[in-house]
């Protein structure tokens, strides 16, 4: 390095010694199912970045995470493009991207009640789904406390109110719905609350 500066006492004034290393460092990942819609919006991330120490994933909607995250939901339909960021302990750093679809919630092929009145009247005994053209279905019935109380594989059985013989409290209670559609083959999963009423 030459200078013209007063301040430099010797011209040329040389660096320290510089180290040239090798520091190879590549990014890549995958993202499954690269389309989905609001029914399933769970999506897996896989790493297959090479010499990296650190490793940072944009999700593409204002959230961030480690590689450690696996697994993200997304809340709202649309395109997103997700990035990966990788770096090393020499400084060295590289980013790869993909892009995941999210569609809008299929149009519901039935209705979940919100409220049951088990009371032997006759009139919404049941906390039942009426659901056509499914496979694979499965219902969870879920107490305040987290506790599953009643489980069906079959569509036409509903849940009476009870658990283990015993007359459940009135309260809200929490249940999950998963199955495949016939028609698009897409497993769906549905969660929500419903109101005992005695």
């Amino acid at each position: 390095m030459i200078s013209d500066l007063l301040c430099v006492s010797n011209n040329p004034v040389f660096s320290a010694p510089v180290l040239m290393v090798e520091s190879r460092i590549e990014a890549g990942f995958t993202v499954a199912p690269a389309e989905t819609d609001l029914g399933n919006p769970l999506i897996t991330f896989t790493d297959q970045s090479a010499g990296a120490t650190t490793c940072v994933i944009s999700w593409g909607e204002w959230t961030t995470t480690s590689c450690d995250s696996v697994h993200h939901t997304y809340k709202t339909p649309g395109s997103f493009s997700i990035k990966e960021l990788v770096s090393n302990q020499d400084g060295c750093s590289d980013s790869s991207f993909n892009t995941v679809v999210i569609d809008p919630t299929p149009e519901m092929k039935f209705i979940i009640p919100n409220a049951f009145s088990p009371d032997g009247d006759g009139l919404n005994d049941l906390f039942r789904i009426n659901i056509k053209d499914i496979t694979d279905f499965t219902l969870l019935i879920y107490s305040r406390n987290g506790e599953q109380i009643f489980s069906t594989s079959d569509p036409a059985r509903g849940w009476d109110g009870t658990f283990k013989g015993t007359l459940c409290p009135e309260d809200v209670y929490a249940y999950r719905v998963i199955f495949r559609d016939s028609s698009s083959g897409k497993m769906q999963d549905f969660s929500g609350y419903v109101t005992l009423i005695r």
